[in-house]
């Protein structure tokens, strides 16, 4: 603060330095400095400003047409001639953004239930040719007093490990696949901006700790599911027919 700037040939002084979010590197000057310089004693050719408090297209375009009128009356045209000022309306096409980036998640939820499903179907598959092979095991079991109970615990106990174990091992490897990427993009070509910062696409990725839980609540629901028909299956076994089966 207090040093001199020289900036295309005109010296600056420094009077203040403020943190911003902006791309960048930005400098501030005194509007009234920069008509002076500038020679742009004609007027503003643009206004950029924030609003808070709109959530929807009939909120932000009742806001529009509130600013359209006020500056018609300010500056003495028709308030329905679109052309005499440009109002670039952001929200809009922020709500069209996110409605696109909303019907791309549920197209993956889409495909997330579908490989779900198969995979709740194989893991029931195998765990019914288990049953099937442990068919004694489950009478002699009942012969010595085993009661259902302990045998439906059996059953959801495996397949709650089988799909706990291969879930969680797809969720680490996708967190490794994203992390690999990531650090082969920030060591080998960047992706530079028209503001000179450098961007990545899998830049700092992170695992939300409400998607984790939710995880952890599908694989425990899945696992329940995938062993309910081998529990009915291993429950419905008698011990006569048990130890007769070779």
């Amino acid at each position: 603060i207090g040093k001199d700037v020289a900036v295309n040939g005109i010296v600056f002084k420094v009077i203040g330095i403020c943190e911003s979010d902006e791309w960048g590197e930005t400098a501030y000057l005194p509007f009234t400095t920069s008509q002076q310089l500038f020679n742009k004693g004609w007027g503003v050719s643009s206004v950029n400003f924030t609003v808070t408090g709109l959530n929807d297209v009939e909120q932000n375009k009742t806001f529009t047409d509130g600013l359209r009128k006020q500056m018609a009356g300010l500056h003495q045209f028709d308030q329905r001639d679109e052309g005499a000022i440009y109002i670039r309306d952001s929200l809009t096409d922020y709500l069209q953004t996110l409605s696109i980036f909303n019907a791309i998640n549920i197209f993956i939820l889409f495909i997330a239930i579908g490989t779900l499903i198969a995979g709740i179907v194989g893991v029931s598959n195998i765990m019914l040719i288990t049953v099937r092979e442990r068919t004694q095991e489950f009478g002699i079991r009942k012969a010595l007093g085993a009661k259902p109970v302990s045998i439906l615990k059996l059953i959801f106990m495996e397949s709650l490990l089988i799909t706990g174990i291969f879930g969680y091992t797809g969720m680490v490897m996708g967190i490794f696949a994203s992390e690999t990427a990531n650090y082969i993009l920030e060591n080998t070509e960047k992706t530079v901006t028209d503001f000179g910062m450098e961007l990545t696409v899998f830049k700092d990725p992170i695992v939300d700790l409400n998607v984790a839980f939710g995880a952890t609540l599908a694989l425990v629901v899945a696992g329940v599911l995938a062993g309910l028909a081998p529990a009915y299956k291993a429950v419905r076994v008698t011990a006569i027919e048990a130890m007769r089966t070779e």
